[in-house]
């Protein structure tokens, strides 16, 4: 299989996105079927050994064995924790990258998410089939002839979560993201700041305070 790096929409300029939104695009990994080189959704490096996180649901419903793409290599993943449910609401995947190549920039931390308040502007990241919306960062991943995917930094706002949901918002929060338009970006890290504030779920997100409690000492 044939993985490599292919720059796309070259009229966009740089100047829309600041350092942090590069160095957040940059720690993003795709997860992808390894046998049928479908691409599945987003991840996010939190450390520079391989150390990642994404949303379950990437994992839960593959009918194969999932490999990521980072850095222009293709990885290996090795599960270290799992979370899954509809009832209240799961959706946490912590993995290790295989054999890791060492990742020698800084790294953009986790950070907590309690103190911000509804319709505080954020974003978020990830790689997504490509279309036309607003904002793609330059940057591509081709997987053999079958996945074509860039990445994107939408703006969102935090919001009161549909009321419907079983959801700990403590766990949970919700975004005002349209999921239909961004799909792809499952996994992926809603960021300012401060740093990451967790992952994107559909429109919630899984709070860095509950991502950090499970990540194996």
């Amino acid at each position: 299989m044939e993985l490599f790096y292919d720059d796309i929409d070259d009229d966009i300029e740089e100047v829309y996105f600041s350092p942090l939104d590069k160095a957040v695009a940059n720690q993003c990994i795709a997860i992808y079927d390894i046998v049928t080189n479908v691409y599945i959704g987003s991840g996010i490096l939190i450390s520079n050994q391989g150390l990642f996180i994404s949303a379950a649901h990437n994992f839960n419903d593959v009918e194969h064995a999932c490999g990521a793409f980072f850095n222009g290599e293709p990885y290996k993943i090795k599960t270290l924790f799992i979370e899954y449910d509809q009832d209240p609401i799961k959706d946490l995947f912590i993995g290790e990258l295989v054999n890791f190549k060492q990742y020698d920039c800084p790294i953009v931390s986790l950070a907590n998410s309690e103190w911000l308040s509804e319709e505080k502007e954020l974003k978020v990241c990830g790689y997504k089939s490509v279309g036309n919306i607003a904002h793609p960062i330059n940057k591509g991943i081709r997987i053999s002839e079958k996945l074509y995917v860039n990445q994107y930094c939408p703006t969102v706002h935090i919001r009161a979560p549909e009321i419907e949901l079983n959801i700990d918002e403590n766990v949970f929060r919700g975004i005002d993201l349209n999921v239909k338009k961004y799909g792809g970006l499952s996994g992926g890290p809603i960021y300012g700041a401060a740093g990451i504030y967790g992952i994107l779920k559909g429109n919630l997100y899984l709070t860095a305070e509950y991502i950090k409690s499970h990540i194996p000492s």
